[in-house]
């Protein structure tokens, strides 16, 4: 229920983010950049989901599991986590080259 109740408000606060641009906003910056803006906002929230989804299904749990398959398993999880990497890092260089301008 709390878990429901924070990601309710961080809709209702990303939604009041886009409300809060105004068209006095809209009309200094453009609508083109305004739109880079929201587009950039959207690849940030997909890159970190992607790196809460990964964390949810990672299991540190090696259980029955032999040394190959333990080790099969995590060369599979580096691929993931590094794929996150990649992405959470093009995210923020975007960010970083379109806030600079």
């Amino acid at each position: 229920m709390l878990k429901l109740y924070f990601k309710e408000r961080r809709v209702e606060s990303n939604r009041s983010l886009w409300y809060a641009v105004n068209k006095e906003t809209r009309e200094y910056y453009g609508e083109e950049k305004i739109n880079e803006l929201k587009n950039l906002a959207t690849q940030l929230n997909q890159a970190y989901e992607g790196m809460f989804v990964w964390m949810r299904q990672y299991n540190n749990e090696d259980g029955e599991q032999t040394p190959e398959e333990v080790k099969a398993y995590l060369e599979g999880q580096m691929i993931q986590v590094t794929k996150v990497n990649e992405d959470i890092k093009a995210a923020l260089d975007k960010a970083a080259v379109l806030l600079a301008n």
